[in-house]
């Protein structure tokens, strides 16, 4: 195998684990945004005045 081709295949290695890693990015993204929301909806039910306010 040449040189060249043994860079090629360590070059195609890569952009294969960074697309890897872009998928497992796309789902932190998700996670934490669903944590986000799950978060507001805390402060929400905090927020609602409670029978002893009324």
């Amino acid at each position: 195998m040449s040189r060249r081709s043994r860079n090629d295949n360590k070059f195609r290695e890569l952009i294969d684990i960074c697309w890897e890693m872009n998928d497992k990015f796309v789902e932190l993204i998700d996670i934490c945004r669903e944590m986000n929301d799950n978060l507001q909806e805390m402060i929400d039910i905090q927020d609602l005045p409670t029978l002893e306010q009324k």
